[in-house]
């Protein structure tokens, strides 16, 4: 058995609070026994880790690199929002169509949850759901035109 290295060490003791000395821990002896082979062999897999980690970190990064370059400089914060007697008849009817797209999927979301939401909740989602962004005026042209369709049905029907 062949002896490399010998290293002792103590920890100190801490004081307690009412300052009684405490003895001191008994002291660590750590005994080296790997051979100058081992240690040359220790430093080669480390060389090997770092290299592989290096790669990986640089790989990483090229990755990263491609990615941002194919993303915009800046991400726009908001689309510039028309107030609503600026838009065209093209505009609501399209804007109308897609609310009551978005409605409706969060509607079918929130509804395939349904069993752990209570009846209060429930509600209280719903609101949210017709009253989010800006969707009120959309809501609102959906109502009249349902309100039209109501009517006229109803006056068809006397």
């Amino acid at each position: 058995m062949n002896i490399n290295n010998i290293n002792i060490s103590t920890k100190p003791s801490t004081p307690s609070m009412n300052m009684v000395s405490m003895p001191m821990d008994p002291p660590i002896i750590n005994i080296d026994t790997s051979s100058s082979s081992d240690k040359n062999n220790d430093t080669k897999n480390i060389d090997k880790n770092t290299d592989i980690e290096k790669y990986i970190e640089k790989q990483i990064e090229l990755k990263l690199n491609s990615l941002l370059k194919t993303l915009p400089d800046t991400i726009p914060k908001n689309q510039n929002i028309k107030p609503i007697y600026n838009l065209t008849i093209k505009e609501l009817y399209k804007n109308t169509l897609q609310t009551l797209i978005d409605i409706i999927n969060d509607i079918v979301d929130v509804y395939s949850k349904k069993d752990y939401i209570n009846n209060n909740n429930y509600i209280f989602i719903l609101y949210n759901i017709f009253t989010k962004d800006n969707r009120k005026i959309y809501v609102g042209i959906m109502l009249i035109i349902l309100s039209f369709i109501i009517y006229f049905i109803d006056g068809a029907s006397i």
